[in-house]
């Protein structure tokens, strides 16, 4: 923008007839008004191009003056060709506005010089190329600036050796020095308008070679400056002749270059050591996590790069300051393993806090902190401290002690830098060994002592559980004795053997005779699963004809089933012809299976029984036999299907029933006790139930024992 600001006061002096606005120097030539017109047009394009501009549409906007600014060129160059070929003057360059005077008398008021006609034709074509990039990765936007800015700097180059005398020279006439200026500014503005040109990625480069190629360019540029500059005022005063002169720039180019390359040369062996001791540092740090073993090397390096007398590495651990790394030279103390109790008076501790360095030129005049008192004790004259950062968090600090005062400047501050980071790095990561390895033996030897607990209480659940089904199996005849009293003299008062009754209590006797029997089957059902639980229930196994034992069950619960006017079909023809199992628990699993469905069928319904030898998708099936009772019941939710064989569980349903909600979970019990599984489906509520057991047709010989009585 001070492109536009600069040639924006020309316009203005133009306008106005201000003669300072428009020549500020009245012995050099004006610029005129077209070629304000056109800086004016080729700064704004350059800054509606700029990099920070994200704005597609700004980019496209800034082709416009671009575009003018080519087309401005074209138009001066039309004119010298065709006044070169015609002898006549088009007068285009007179449109905008006349200057009153000319200093060079062969060249028409208000025409620009040759050379800026040629550079705004050239500086336009860089702005609209300014994006360009060739399938080689060349930028012509940058070459066609460099051009640019090499006439320009030509320009002024000539002005300052030469002076007034310089704009009556062709193609130069004219060429006034605000022009050259704006040329070269806005030049190397195209130049530097993108981070990805070459020539900005070499000069903004961290690399050696780029500060190298940075110092040996001022050089190449100020050097035959100054030499041509003395050479033409020894020759203006006499103080040689021109050969003389020219020996003399010789000899000053030889040494001036000679010394440059000379301290560019020294600069970058020690770049190339600097970098050959972080790589050799990061490959020490890589190598363990026991950093005692490697530190020592790390040590050595850095004494190579800065003078040292001491190297130690200060860590916080809780409310303690720990030396961790120390390396010393033999007059001088090793603090490795040194304890100090954090203060917060002290010097390492003030730098990882503030994370930032501190640097003491000469402990006999500056002494702030009690660690920095204690070592001035030793002899230690000067001090570096630097702080280990990770992730901008603060895991130590590394201090340098030095016996000679003014060992360390900012230099060393910023050589050892570099060095810092692969350091905090490899602390960090001790550290988070240190815990990690710490976390472990905490976490083993709380999982030994959680699994000791747990032991334990596996121990007394399983005693508690042993006990109770010892106990409830034990007293299955002190519990059966009294009921069966109880029952039989039910009976006799049902069956008025001993008399008549009333009405009334035949009712009550029916109470009682129901009640006992209901409370006889739940007490069987709880002492069975008991005994199984106690590893007291066996099986005595026979062998079976199936559908003889099936069809002799439905038999028996037929008459429940007429009362509800339920219908039982029995499908059992493709049953297995014989089965290897208890006869007394076979037809205990049958009858709860049935009773189950009868319980929750609505009168009317129907109760199917199916046996048959399973389907090729069962991965047992040739060695078993598939029994199912299927019913139009009031069916199981989804939910609720896990739940079924839990004991002492009844689900929520709509019909009321009596029942212990012993009796799945006691028929599953059985059935894996003749070694099989048992499984329930439904399609939902009021879509019925199906239970399924499968049993080996031929059980395991371990379950061929009698049963305990």
């Amino acid at each position: 923008m001070s492109a536009v600001l600069v040639a924006g006061l020309v316009l203005v002096g133009w306008w106005f007839d201000v003669d300072i606005l428009k020549n500020p120097a009245p012995q050099f030539p004006t610029m005129k008004a077209n070629t304000a017109l056109a800086f004016v047009l080729a700064g704004l394009a350059l800054w509606l191009s700029r990099a920070a501009s994200t704005n597609r549409w700004s980019r496209r906007v800034a082709q416009i003056p671009a575009s003018i600014v080519v087309l401005i060129g074209l138009l001066a160059l039309s004119e010298y060709l065709y006044e070169y070929l015609f002898g006549q003057d088009l007068g285009i360059d007179g449109l905008l506005l006349q200057e009153r005077r000319n200093l060079v008398p062969h060249l028409n008021p208000g025409r620009m010089a040759f050379t800026s006609a040629l550079s705004f034709l050239l500086l336009g074509s860089a702005l609209l190329l300014l994006d360009v990039k060739t399938r080689s990765g060349y930028w012509p936007a940058e070459h066609v600036a460099v051009a640019v800015s090499s006439v320009a700097f030509l320009t002024l180059v000539a002005y300052l050796y030469g002076g007034v005398a310089i704009h009556q020279v062709y193609p130069f006439a004219t060429v006034a020095p605000p022009t050259a200026l704006l040329f070269l500014a806005l030049s190397i503005g195209v130049v530097f308008a993108r981070a990805q040109h070459r020539i900005v990625g070499v000069m903004t480069s961290d690399a050696a070679a780029a500060a190298a190629m940075r110092r040996l360019l001022v050089v190449a540029i100020l050097l035959p400056i100054l030499a041509g500059w003395i050479r033409l005022k020894g020759q203006q005063f006499g103080f040689f002749n021109t050969e003389f002169g020219l020996a003399i720039i010789v000899v000053f180019a030889i040494v001036a270059l000679t010394g440059s390359i000379y301290w560019q040369a020294t600069s970058l062996i020690q770049a190339e050591e600097y970098q050959r001791g972080i790589n050799k540092v990061s490959a020490l740090l890589s190598q363990s996590f026991m950093l005692e073993d490697v530190f020592p090397g790390v040590a050595t390096v850095i004494t190579t790069l800065v003078p040292c007398d001491r190297i130690c590495v200060v860590v916080r651990e809780g409310e303690k300051l720990v030396a961790t790394l120390s390396f010393a030279e033999p007059s001088l103390k090793c603090f490795h393993g040194k304890t100090w109790h954090s203060s917060g008076k002290t010097a390492v501790e003030w730098v990882m806090d503030h994370k930032i360095p501190r640097l003491i030129r000469d402990l006999q005049h500056e002494q702030t902190f009690a660690d920095e008192v204690f070592v001035a004790r030793e002899g230690i004259r000067s001090t570096m401290i630097l702080p280990l950062l990770v992730g901008g968090e603060a895991v130590g600090s590394i201090t340098l002690d030095s016996r000679m005062p003014g060992a360390y400047t900012q230099d060393h501050v910023t050589i050892l830098s570099n060095f810092m980071e692969p350091l905090a790095s490899a602390v960090r990561n001790v550290q988070l060994y240190a815990q990690v390895v710490g976390y472990s033996q905490n976490l083993e030897d709380l999982v030994q002592e959680r699994t000791r607990e747990l032991q334990a209480a596996n121990g007394h659940l399983a005693d508690a559980s042993r006990h109770k089904s010892n106990f409830l199996a034990n007293m299955s005849h002190e519990l059966r004795t009294p009921l069966n009293a109880i029952l039989g003299f039910a009976d006799l008062l049902c069956d008025q053997t001993v008399g008549p009754l009333t009405p009334k209590q035949a009712r009550y006797a029916n109470h009682i005779q129901t009640s006992g029997r209901h409370l006889l089957a739940l007490i069987n059902d709880l002492l069975d699963l008991s005994k199984v639980e106690a590893g007291k229930l066996t099986l005595r196994l026979e062998s079976l004809a199936l559908s003889e034992a099936l069809a002799a069950t439905v038999y028996e619960i037929r008459p429940v089933a007429d009362a509800k006017r339920l219908t039982i079909v029995s499908d059992i023809d493709s049953a297995p012809i014989t089965l290897t199992a208890d006869p007394v628990r076979f037809k205990q699993i049958v009858l709860n299976l049935l009773s189950n469905a009868i319980k929750f069928t609505p009168e009317g319904g129907r109760v199917t029984v199916t046996a048959r030898t399973p389907t090729p998708s069962f991965s047992k099936s040739p060695d078993y036999a598939e029994i199912s009772v299927a019913d139009t019941g009031i069916g199981i939710a989804a939910e609720d299907l896990p739940r079924l064989f839990e004991r002492f569980r009844q689900l929520e349903t709509t019909q009321q029933s009596q029942g212990s909600g012993l009796g799945l979970a006691l028929t599953k019990q059985l059935v894996e006790l003749h070694g099989g599984t048992m499984a329930a489906a439904s399609a939902g509520p009021g879509h019925g139930s199906t239970f399924t057991v499968w049993l080996p047709l031929t059980p395991p010989a371990s379950r061929d024992m009698g049963e305990e009585r």
